[in-house]
């Protein structure tokens, strides 16, 4: 590795580390939330909680 390509990534992680905390700082509620409620819950909710409520009332595992 020689330093050209050193001197790039430490001056990314920097600038990237400056520019992510200030999108955290500056609106955390509104930056992450649209990105993660939309993704999980169009799958995994309407499939899991129809096969884990049966069983839990059922009671099988007592």
């Amino acid at each position: 590795m020689s330093p050209d390509t050193e001197l790039p990534r430490a001056w990314r992680s920097a600038v990237w580390g400056a520019h992510l905390s200030s999108h955290h700082a500056a609106a955390p509620d509104a930056a992450l939330p649209p990105v993660v409620p939309v993704p999980l819950p169009a799958v995994p909710e309407p499939v899991q909680p129809p096969r884990c409520e049966p069983h839990l009332s059922a009671g099988s595992f007592r």
